[in-house]
Formats: structure tokens, C-alpha cells, sequence
């Protein structure tokens, strides 16, 4: 439903003033003998002065040929001193809160003699078209969908310390240029992802002890931040630390020998790093 044409070309507020200011009789058509003038109390005189807020769906069920009882299920008893016995006429001051405003309705709901709905009217006129189908509606309507969380993708790349440095290296001048090499074409690929974020974590293995296999890994990860640095990727989406030797892949025996225990633990020896893309 619309605003009556006297509100549609009006904001809101505008056309809220208009109908609150409109005179509370409504030409409706009632059974079928033609207009009839439906006229509405004096607000002053409501019993209960001060309305009431409706349930907005029960207003909508409100229906021809309802009994009292459904009627009082729906809107409750009304606001006004009706009389007790053949009461046809039920009146209400219903309130209704838009754009931060409350706006007082009248409204009445006649019956036939057999005590069923006959019809429903409105005061001002406009005020159901206006209110119902308008911002109380939007107002009432459930709260958009929050929008769905970014899906994180991670991918992690092993990289042998071997293949970056010298046995016992992690300076940036200790780089060996096939590790260089690899570090450039990682870092053009991640370059073509955008808000990809960079973790790099370095490894040692368990020769030595662990105050000094945690600087040298955190030297290589902080390397390896450099160089990604270097090759144009912004320093605020990459972090660097160092794991020392606490994430072993692979376990080797002392009794192997110094060189061959070195060999064998050479995959514990590396630089790891992982990359979170945000779709």
C-alpha cells in the first residue's frame, strides 16, 4: 500500500504532520448501504489515556467476521468507556514509533449484530496506509543479514635452510642466489593477491643449545622478511620469529656421529612461510 496522494509527494516527517493534523472523520463504506460517517472520540476522553504500543502482526490478522474474543486476543480491550451492554464499537489510541517519533492512531472496529467485525477504520485518515505499510513496517522488519565473514585461505611453503644459507649462516649477505631466486618468484605471486598477509617462522635443528638455535632461526625469519621487503611487499603485512628448535619434522639418533647426525637432521633446518588470503 501507498501514501494517500496527499502525502506522496511529502518526506515522512511532512506527511506525519499532515495526517496528525487531519480532522478524525472518515468516510468509509460499511454493509453494503452506502458511505456512512464514522466519527471518533475525543481522545481526552480514552480511559486509558496514555494508548498503547500494538502488536504490528496482530493488527495485519485483523479480518472481517472475527468475534470479540479474537479481537480482544488480538488488540486487547479497548481504550474507551464503550458501555456494557450492545456494545458495537470497539475504539483504540494505538501508538507507533517512526524515525525516532511516536505517532498516536485512532481506531475503531464495528461489529454487526451478531457481534462479528464488520469493519475497521483508521483516524486521521491515511494513518493505516501511512503507518502500516510504511516505516513501521521498515522499522519492524528483522535486521539485515550481517554479511558473510571473509573465507581465509592459507597455504604454507618449506623452504631448506640449505637452499637459503650456508650451514650457520642468516645474514642477508649470507643469502645463497638459488634461495634468492626462490624468494623472488614467491614474492611475485603473492604480490598478485590482494590483503594476503605473510607469517614467516624460522627452524633449527637440536645441535647446540636452545638460546642460540632460537637466535639463529629468529635471524633467518627476519632475513627472509627482508628480502620480501626488498622485492615489494609491504612491510606491514609480513611478520617474522623464530621457533629455535622446538617444531622438529624429523628425529635422529646422537649415535649417527656429528656428521652424519647433521645430515640427517637437515629438514629440521628451514624457513617457513604462510600466506592468509582473504576472499
Amino acid at each position: 500500500m501507498k501514501f494517500p496522494k496527499t502525502f506522496q509527494a511529502l518526506s515522512f516527517p511532512f506527511a506525519l504532520a499532515a495526517l496528525l493534523s487531519a480532522p478524525a472523520t472518515v468516510h468509509a463504506r460499511s454493509g453494503g448501504d452506502g458511505p456512512i460517517d464514522i466519527r471518533f472520540p475525543s481522545p481526552e476522553t480514552a480511559v486509558v489515556k496514555e494508548g498503547a504500543f500494538p502488536n504490528i502482526d496482530n493488527l495485519r490478522n485483523m479480518a472481517h467476521g472475527l468475534s470479540k474474543k479474537q479481537v480482544y486476543a488480538l488488540v486487547g480491550t479497548p481504550h474507551f468507556d464503550e458501555g456494557v451492554f450492545g456494545v458495537r464499537e470497539w475504539d483504540y489510541l494505538l501508538k507507533f514509533r517512526v524515525d525516532g517519533q511516536v505517532v498516536t492512531c485512532q481506531y475503531k472496529v464495528l461489529y454487526d449484530r451478531d457481534y462479528r467485525v464488520s469493519s475497521m477504520h483508521w483516524a486521521p485518515d491515511g494513518c493505516a496506509d501511512a503507518v502500516l505499510d510504511g516505516p513501521v513496517r521498515q522499522a519492524e522488519a528483522a535486521p539485515p543479514a550481517p554479511a558473510p565473514a571473509p573465507v581465509v585461505t592459507s597455504r604454507t611453503t618449506r623452504l631448506s635452510s640449505e637452499a637459503l644459507f650456508a650451514f650457520g649462516k642468516s645474514g642477508l649477505a649470507d643469502m645463497l642466489p638459488d634461495g634468492r631466486s626462490e624468494l623472488r618468484h614467491l614474492a611475485d605471486g603473492i604480490k598478485r593477491e590482494s590483503g594476503a598477509t605473510i607469517r614467516v617462522v624460522g627452524h633449527a635443528d637440536r645441535i647446540g643449545d636452545a638460546a642460540s638455535n632460537l637466535q639463529l632461526s629468529t635471524q633467518r625469519a627476519q632475513t627472509i622478511r627482508r628480502v620480501l621487503i626488498d622485492e615489494g611487499i609491504s612491510a606491514n603485512v609480513i611478520t617474522a620469529r623464530g621457533a629455535g628448535d622446538s617444531s622438529p619434522v624429523i628425529e635422529c639418533p646422537d649415535s649417527l656421529g656429528r656428521k652424519r647426525l647433521v645430515a640427517c637432521l637437515q629438514p629440521n633446518r628451514r624457513v617457513e612461510l604462510t600466506v592468509d588470503s582473504y576472499n
